[in-house]
């Protein structure tokens, strides 16, 4: 979950470290750190917190290799003295992921008088390498001697004092990607947990495989691949096809309302791509729902993989499961059965583990956000998602994009040409409405910002949406919110309910009758009512209940006082979810902003979750 930045280059690197940082501070934000590499020494500058305390300690170097890191804490807490890079001996290390026998390690080491510094399983990888190195003068030999200690999923980069133009970069189960440009006719070497942090030099890229080596020489200009036996591997490149301005927010205060907006887009795109595949693989994926179907992911993944049962069952008469990653792993795969993850990176460590679980012995569908991650590579088909690259934590474009994505395929696999429509027809509407349904958002979500805790009711259609509701609001307010089934309310729910609590109430045209029921219990309970449905079910609610009209001049203590509304276009199921999917992000959005909390970077949240 922490990002890395390795460059050996024939300029200074200071300015191009401190960029890639920020592109990969998606990655963590508890603390950042460099290091230069200089004949005999490493320059060092570390600071917790976020990327900007950083920067205020950097003075200008004249130096051209180095590496960086941006941290998600996981052993230790968000201090400096935790923060990479560290130093042992001669050895400077960046480490992502997990040493899981890190502890063990530490206390061996310990025994034969080797100090620690800082509380971090990544201080183990350079404390070993080290002493490895002592013992041979080998620097290949002390890694790979080390890689057989180390049990769990990361990725490291590794530099000798001795060596400054030289950077060994190791990958094993955590992405890692290398490029290569040519400036003023020699090469420069660049090495990242994200290819995006380093697109804006990069003229080559290669995506590191679990198990590979790259070993990278600025002064010999060469490099070589090999597997942790050593034996060389030869190096496919591909060409750097990505726009490094897709981490500009475009004159919008933040990433997140950036990529609110930009759903209309990838919502359209991504019925096109999943279309086309479909036809493309049509025999492949027609096999592939003939056996039994099991949805599997974790976090705002998970609600899309509920949306794809319902949709599954409902329209194409496919039983299927869904199963959350992490809980996944105690129990055994059905043999012979077929398997869809879903995952915005592709790099989600439960989800990678699961699928490590089922890949010899049945059938995997995935759909991901980015083509050359992880789950993309090794499933037996894949749906790539057009979202385009989304910076802000709390997932938006990329959580309606793998929606559509779903519903396309159930749309193909059972003929309902209406589905597809529906998709296509919300996408060109869902601009204008998300303008026009600005305001009544921003002053409910004002007055939301006052409350403790929240509910979130849904049935059918509408329960995934009201559980993504409320992990918004957990996520980016941290509200305590709850996501129920509405009929689950009074079996235990109903108790919370009375002046102090918010029921967000998620509708669609086909539970209404049901719904209604629910919306009663809460009001006779002085529940505050803040109901989402199309302009035709509010028309229905209007015979029961009398809401008052919003406005910009509304004070915002009266605005739940009584039962309020926020409507959406008239839609079939399919422009339900995306209508209602929408509200839920600009709710959660707007009332973080009138509490004043970093939207983008919510504390202790990381965008790509690479450790168990």
């Amino acid at each position: 979950m922490c990002g890395i930045i390795g460059i050996l280059s024939t300029s200074p690197v200071m300015k191009k470290l401190m960029h890639s940082l920020q592109t990969l501070e998606y990655r963590g934000y508890d603390s950042a750190g460099i290091a230069l590499f200089y004949q005999n020494a490493f320059k060092l500058f570390r600071a917790a917190g976020k990327l900007q305390n950083l920067q205020q300690k950097l003075v200008e170097e004249e130096c051209n290799s180095g590496i960086g890191h941006t941290r998600w804490a996981t052993h230790g807490g968000a201090t400096e003295a935790n923060a990479h890079p560290h130093i042992a001996g001669d050895v400077v290390v960046v480490h992502n992921g997990i040493i899981e026998n890190f502890a063990e390690l530490r206390n061996e080491l310990e025994e034969i008088g080797v100090g620690f510094s800082s509380e971090t399983d990544t201080e183990v990888i350079c404390q070993l390498i080290s002493f490895y190195f002592q013992q041979s003068g080998n620097k290949l030999e002390s890694i790979t001697k080390a890689l057989k200690r180390f049990r769990g999923s990361f990725a490291f980069l590794v530099a000798f004092k001795d060596a400054p133009q030289q950077l060994f970069a190791v990958c094993k189960g955590s992405p890692l990607v290398f490029g290569q440009r040519t400036s003023n006719e020699k090469l420069e070497f660049f090495v990242s947990s994200d290819a995006l942090a380093i697109a804006g030099w990069a003229q080559q890229f290669v995506y590191m495989k679990s198990g590979e080596i790259m070993q990278m020489d600025q002064l010999s200009q060469k490099i070589k691949l090999t597997n942790f036996d050593l034996e060389e591997q030869s190096v496919c490149f591909e060409e750097n096809r990505l726009n490094a301005e897709a981490c500009s927010k475009q004159g919008y205060p933040h990433f997140m309302l950036k990529e609110i907006f930009e759903q209309p887009r990838a919502i359209a795109q991504s019925i096109l791509a999943a279309s086309n595949l479909f036809q493309e693989k049509k025999k492949q994926i027609l096999e592939f729902f003939s056996k039994p179907v099991t949805l599997i992911a974790c976090g705002t993944s998970f609600h899309a993989c509920m949306m794809g049962k319902y949709f599954l069952e409902k329209y194409a008469r496919i039983k299927c499961d869904c199963e959350l990653a992490s809980e996944f792993l105690y129990r055994s795969p059905i043999i012979g059965g077929s398997y869809i993850f879903i995952s915005q990176s592709g790099e989600t460590r439960d989800t990678l583990a699961a699928f490590d679980m089922v890949k010899e012995s049945c059938q995997s569908l995935s759909i991901v956000n980015v083509p050359t991650s992880q789950l993309a590579r090794n499933s037996s088909l894949t749906f790539v998602t057009q979202a385009g690259y989304e910076i802000g934590v709390a997932s938006t474009k990329a959580f309606t994009a793998q929606l559509t994505v779903l519903m396309q395929i159930i749309s193909q696999l059972c003929n309902n040409v209406q589905i597809s429509s529906d998709l296509s027809s919300t996408s060109f509407k869902l601009g204008e409405f998300m303008q026009f349904v600005g305001n009544s958002v921003k002053n409910i979500s004002a007055a939301m910002a006052q409350f403790k805790s929240l509910l979130y009711l849904g049935r059918g259609c509408s329960y995934p949406v009201a559980l993504e509701g409320a992990l918004k609001m957990k996520e980016l307010c941290y509200i305590h919110a709850e996501g129920y089934a509405a009929g689950e309310l009074k079996h235990g729910p109903i108790a919370l309910i009375d002046e102090t609590m918010p029921v967000l109430v998620f509708v669609s045209e086909q539970t209404l009758e049901k719904v209604l029921n629910n919306v009663q219990e809460v009001a006779a309970r002085n529940g505050k009512l803040i109901i989402i449905c199309s302009v035709s079910c509010k028309e229905k609610f209007d015979n029961v209940f009398q809401p008052i009209s919003l406005s910009s001049s509304q004070k915002v203590n009266e605005v739940l006082q009584k039962i309020q509304f926020i409507e959406h276009p008239d839609a079939s199921e399919a422009g339900e979810v995306l209508y209602q999917s929408v509200i839920q992000q600009l709710i959660a959005y707007y009332t973080a902003v009138e509490l004043g909390v970093d939207v983008d970077q919510p504390r202790n949240l990381a965008k790509c979750v690479t450790v168990e």
